[in-house]
């Protein structure tokens, strides 16, 4: 299964789309950082344009959710402006993993930002 969080107007067919405005009409509205799947649900995250709207001390308990209902070998994806700012602080550098529990998050790559807006993004891969 494959979770698009944080869809706002991008609904792509194939994922469940959620968001906490319900204006957007997504398939799960989601009410905080908590959220309401199971522990290792997905295969795929995408979180797209959403990491700087999180108070950047929110950041770790959503990636930590994030990281909770990723399935093992499940890939998360991370666009937004500056993405290393937003993950540095959370990202364990002696391993490039993420978040403190035995299951870990392995860092594939964070991009040099472009130059239309600093966006950049990561990928992780979750290990088993």
């Amino acid at each position: 299964m494959k979770l698009n969080l944080g869809c706002g107007d991008h609904i792509p067919e194939g994922w469940i789309n959620a968001d906490i405005d319900p204006r957007v009409e997504p398939d799960v509205l989601v009410g905080n950082y908590s959220l309401p799947w199971d522990d290792d649900t997905f295969d795929q995250v995408g979180i797209m344009q959403v990491l700087y709207h999180i108070p950047l001390e929110q950041v770790p308990v959503f990636l930590t959710e994030v990281k909770r209902v990723t399935a093992p070998g499940g890939q998360v994806m991370v666009i937004c402006p500056d993405v290393r700012q937003r993950l540095e602080w959370f990202i364990t550098v002696e391993n490039d993993s993420i978040g403190p529990s035995p299951r870990e998050l392995s860092l594939i790559h964070i991009s040099e930002p472009t130059r239309l807006g600093m966006i950049s993004y990561a990928v992780f891969c979750l290990k088993k």
